[in-house]
């Protein structure tokens, strides 16, 4: 029997909250960025919903959420600062 270890409820919830948070401030819904991070938006919605991830794939997904959102953010603030 191979045991899982999974994200602790609300340390998920509330590190996804931030994300959409984020996402929001610059325009973008949580599926768009999701999609342009390569992530199934499905992951996201049955997380919300009180599915618990895995530690590994949580860590995956939050990281290229995280890595699109900089992106996002870089090539906004390169093109006000020209």
């Amino acid at each position: 029997m191979q045991i899982t270890e999974t994200v602790p409820i609300m340390k998920h919830l509330d590190q996804l909250a931030q994300v959409e948070e984020r996402a929001k401030r610059l325009g973008l819904s949580l599926t768009a960025t999701a999609i342009q991070s390569k992530v199934y938006p499905a992951y996201l919605s049955r997380w919300k919903n009180g599915s618990i991830p895995r530690v590994d794939t949580f860590g995956e997904v939050m990281d290229r959420l995280t890595a699109y959102l900089d992106q996002v953010e870089a090539q906004r603030q390169a093109g006000a600062s020209s």
